[in-house]
């Protein structure tokens, strides 16, 4: 089944701050993380970029290696997936790493970015 990797972040911050992550439900993945009380989300987070990969395992083992890649920039040692850079630079790096692995995988479109009036929804960019 069909799995989606997502690059999490604010570009125009000037806080570098990203989310790496699967989902095989984006939507579902995406609302759960804007509304996690655990984390102040900050207003214009947004789906930087979205790829499709053929099945889980491809998936995962494109954000393990990316996780080990970026290992010294992890946000907080609690958390798996933050990464205290802006979203394009972890976007660079995508492509090459999976290429390096021999995956398969497709960049897609999702314009969506959390605003302030939308505290626990996202809302589609447009």
């Amino acid at each position: 089944m069909r799995t989606l990797f997502y690059v999490l972040g604010d570009p125009y911050s000037r806080f570098p701050m990203s989310k790496i992550g699967i989902t095989q439900q984006l939507d579902r993945r995406i609302t759960h993380i804007f509304s996690n009380s655990r984390f102040r989300l900050p207003d214009g987070l947004a789906v930087f970029s979205l790829y499709v990969l053929p099945d889980r395992q491809q998936a995962a083992n494109l954000e393990m290696a990316l996780l080990r890649f970026f290992e010294d920039h992890k946000a907080d040692r609690r958390t798996l997936a933050w990464i205290a850079l802006k979203p394009g630079m972890i976007d660079l790096c995508v492509e090459p790493v999976a290429e390096l692995l021999g995956l398969e995988f497709e960049q897609i479109h999702y314009p969506c970015v959390r605003w302030r009036n939308q505290q626990h929804l996202f809302a589609h960019a447009n």
